[in-house]
Order: C-alpha cells, then structure tokens, then sequence
C-alpha cells in the first residue's frame, strides 16, 4: 500500500512537472512568436516610415535646390538689368556734357535778354550753331527712354539723375524759345527759372554763389552733381542699402524735379486766348 501511494504520488508530481513544464514552454514559445511579430512589424513600420522620410527629405532637397536656383536665376537677371542701367544712366551724364556750353550760356542771359534775343536773327543763329554741336536734339531724345531703368537704380542715383535731366532740360527748352523766335514763350520759361529750385534742393550750399555768377557755379554744380551720381551708380552695383536720410533726401530731390518739369511743360502749353500773364 505504502509503496503504490508513493509511486502514484511520484507519478503525479512527474505529471504535474511536465504539466508545468508544457506550460513555460508554451508561455515562451507564445511570448517568443509574439515578441518576434512584433519586432518584425515595428522594423516594418520603421523600414517604411524611413523610406518615407528619405523620399520627403529628396523633396524638400528638390525643392530647395529648385528654390536657389531659381533665386540664382533671378538674381543674375536683376543684376545684368542692374549692369545695363547703370552704363545707360552713366553715358548719358557724360553724353550732357558736351550741353554744358550752350547751357553755360542760357544761364546768363536774363529775362529781358532773352525776349530781345528771340527776335534777333544773329542770336539765333549762333544759339543754332551751339544746339547743333552740343547734339541737343540726340540727347533729348533718350530722355523718355531712360525712365524704363528707374526700377534698377538706387533712389539715390535716380533722384540726383532727375535732378541733372531737369536741369538740363529746362536750359535746353530755353534754348529752343529763343531759336525758334517765340517771344511769349521765352519770357513764362524765364519766369520758370527751374534751374535755381534745383540748385536750392540739391546743394543749398551753393545757391547763394549760383546768385551771384550762375555761369561760374552752374559748372561747379553740374560737375559735383554729375560725379556724385556716378559714384551713387557704382555704389548701387554692390548691393549696399540706402538709410533714411538718404531716401528721405532722394525724395526731396525727386519731387523738386518732378516739380521743374511739370512747370516746364506748362509754360510750354498755349495760353487761352483772352488771358494775360497775370
């Protein structure tokens, strides 16, 4: 009796023990399966977000590159445009030049000089000699052309620009009143006298000379003016920015010139008949 209690009891706790055993191993070969699934669907998940972010960040690669070169593009387009308005704005200060005698002399001459010139023959002619030799007719020609390359220029550069064409276009539109023999004309251009407002705004400093002796200063002027816009010209291609003087001064330029030639294109205008001066 005793010796079958203890063989059943050492066979249950054998059956009990590999029962136990069965148990772990499943539980282990469960856990193993489920952690390598797992493991294999994370590295999937991985694999493919990876691949998804490389793909995006080609992208954005892509893009950027597009982006700079486009930039570049750009940029070398806006520079090129740069380049040429600056040789346009630069030759035309040095094709005024060859003004500076005729205007030399517009600038002495005074309204009553002027009406009495106007109806002198020999005056004419000679003021006619001069219009031919300055190239007057060429230069004025290129004004309205040279507005297209205001957008590639400093402000700077452009108000001192208006401010040298204006000049000059108001001595050369006096020039043509006494050529042509229009008295009237003569005496509202002289009236005008935008040359001085432009002087006052640009160089205060030598407006009290330019009272004085006109003929003497207005090449002082006009040269100081002249290099000062070249200088702004060349500053202009290094891509420096202007301050707030500087802009605030370019308006007040502007606007002076802006001013002298509208004033010159009404004096210009016919006056209704019926109307005097007054």
């Amino acid at each position: 009796m005793g010796t079958w209690l203890v063989g059943v009891l050492t066979s249950s706790a054998a059956t009990a023990l590999l029962i136990g055993a069965l148990a772990w191993l499943c539980r282990e070969w469960v856990s193993t399966r489920l952690t390598a699934r797992v493991r294999l669907e994370t590295e999937r998940e991985l694999t493919d977000f990876r691949s998804r972010l490389e793909s995006t960040e080609q992208h954005v690669r892509d893009v950027r590159q597009a982006g700079i070169e486009g930039a570049r593009s750009t940029n070398a387009a806006v520079i090129a445009e740069r380049v040429t308005a600056t040789k346009a704005l630069a030759r035309m200060v040095i094709d005024w030049r060859s003004m500076a005698t005729i205007s030399a002399v517009i600038g002495v001459i005074t309204p009553e000089m002027a009406v009495r010139g106007a109806t002198d023959q020999g005056m004419r002619d000679a003021l006619g000699k001069m219009w031919d030799a300055g190239k007057v007719e060429q230069n004025l020609n290129q004004v309205s052309q040279l507005s297209a390359w205001r957008p590639f220029v400093t402000e700077a550069a452009w108000a001192q620009f208006a401010a040298l064409q204006g000049f000059y276009v108001a001595r050369m539109t006096k020039t043509m009143c006494m050529r042509t023999g229009n008295v009237e004309l003569a005496r509202r251009m002289w009236a005008v006298d935008g040359e001085r407002k432009i002087v006052s705004t640009v160089a205060p400093e030598l407006l009290e000379a330019y009272d004085r002796n006109p003929a003497e200063i207005e090449g002082i002027f006009l040269e100081k003016l002249g290099n000062d816009l070249l200088t702004e010209l060349r500053r202009g291609l290094s891509g420096e920015h202007e301050g707030v003087a500087a802009l605030q001064q370019a308006l007040a330029i502007t606007s002076t010139a802006d001013e002298v030639t509208r004033e010159t294109q009404r004096a210009q205008q016919p006056k209704p008949e019926g109307l005097g001066d007054g």
